[in-house]
């Protein structure tokens, strides 16, 4: 989980989640949805998703450019978001820690944290 401070509600956090096919069904149709996951609900509507559906999280991926425009990232002061290195595509984490501006690496990192589902939805907590 992340944040991003909305100028008129605050620190609201960002979550990456699994999703199933129903589910991403609902978001293409525009549908609130509420996504319980460990006994936690979440309403989510389009209007406060970055991105959902199936995302390559790959080291080579097409969607690197686009997931790192959410910029999900833009409020932290001190430097980057701290981040464990990783291999992703051979799941490898090495226990080293850097600092990351990129909202790809974060979604990486949960991503593979997650076990890899093929679609995940990342939205703004509400």
């Amino acid at each position: 989980m992340s944040y991003h401070t909305d100028r008129k509600r605050g620190e609201r956090p960002v979550i990456i989640t699994a999703i199933s096919e129903e589910e991403e069904k609902l978001i293409d149709d525009n549908k609130i949805i509420t996504i319980e996951r460990d006994k936690i609900k979440f309403a989510v509507s389009k209007k406060n998703i970055y991105g959902y559906g199936h995302i390559d999280f790959s080291n080579n991926s097409n969607d690197r450019e686009d997931v790192n425009h959410f910029n999900f990232l833009d409020t932290l002061d001190f430097g980057g978001y701290p981040i464990s290195a990783i291999d992703y595509d051979k799941g490898i984490f090495t226990g080293s820690w850097y600092a990351t501006w990129s909202p790809f690496t974060v979604c990486q990192l949960m991503h593979a944290y997650l076990g890899k589902p093929d679609k995940v939805c990342i939205f703004r907590r509400v």
